[in-house]
């Protein structure tokens, strides 16, 4: 089982899903998205961090937090999934092929894993955040 840490902005959500859902790996039942058979999938939805400023609550003094942002100033949105089998991309590149339409064409490219991943500045590979905010157990 592999874990992916999704990432994508908040407009990218429903292609995300509807990605999710071309490949098998999610279904939507009464307005939540779930993962399919052996596989496992978590909504976190915004990120906040530290900004590294104190503000005063009714309990007492605690850190200001803001969104992870991108670059554009857009707050990203996060997603963990546990893929129970051995390449992501190969599966996506297997359901494109025997699929092919431009949208999941375009969503398997490898110029859009940074549209749904974290990825490696030098590879461009989809990899594990430094600070994964939350993690499966």
């Amino acid at each position: 089982m592999i874990d992916y840490f999704i990432r994508c902005r908040q407009v990218d959500v429903a292609a995300l899903r509807a990605l999710g859902q071309a490949l098998g790996l999610l279904v939507e039942q009464e307005g939540a998205w779930h993962a399919v058979a052996r596989h496992a999938y978590q909504e976190l939805g915004t990120l906040h961090r530290p900004t590294g400023q104190t503000i005063q609550t009714p309990e007492g003094p605690a850190p200001e937090m803001a969104p992870v942002l991108d670059g554009d100033g857009q707050p990203y949105w996060h997603a963990n999934l546990r893929f129970a089998g051995e390449s992501l991309l190969a599966r996506a590149q297997e359901v494109a092929a025997a699929n092919p339409s431009p949208e999941l064409t375009a969503a398997v490219a490898p110029e859009s894993w940074s549209r749904f991943f974290v990825t490696d500045p030098q590879t461009g590979n989809a990899t594990r955040p430094d600070y994964p905010s939350v993690v499966f157990a």
